[in-house]
């Protein structure tokens, strides 16, 4: 969550050798209890741990994947995520002044 300028994009962007996997986290400004993610890597990398990924928690629940793909590609999250940066601007505003 950025307030002014973006961030710079993550390392993942400047890796050119394929040794970098990028992981990111939806639950905090989607759903908590929703636990979705993203892992990309490059194929080399992603072979490996595909096989890992299905062992460990008997992959992960297709609906909520769709529902959330849908939410994602949606003209809503923009807006959610617009009010959550203003209201949390806010918070930090307020906490920076104690």
């Amino acid at each position: 969550m950025y307030f002014w300028n973006p961030p710079p994009p993550p390392l993942f962007f400047y890796d050119t050798e394929g040794f970098v996997i990028y992981i990111r986290s939806f639950s905090k400004y989607v759903a908590p209890g929703l636990r979705i993610s993203v892992l990309a890597a490059r194929p080399s990398l992603m072979s490996g741990i595909t096989p890992i990924k299905a062992l460990s928690d008997n992959g992960t629940p297709l609906l909520n994947q769709k529902i959330f793909m849908h939410y994602f590609f949606s003209k809503r999250i923009q807006e959610h995520i617009a009010k959550l940066r203003i209201a949390l601007q806010l918070r930090k505003e307020k906490m920076e002044d104690v």
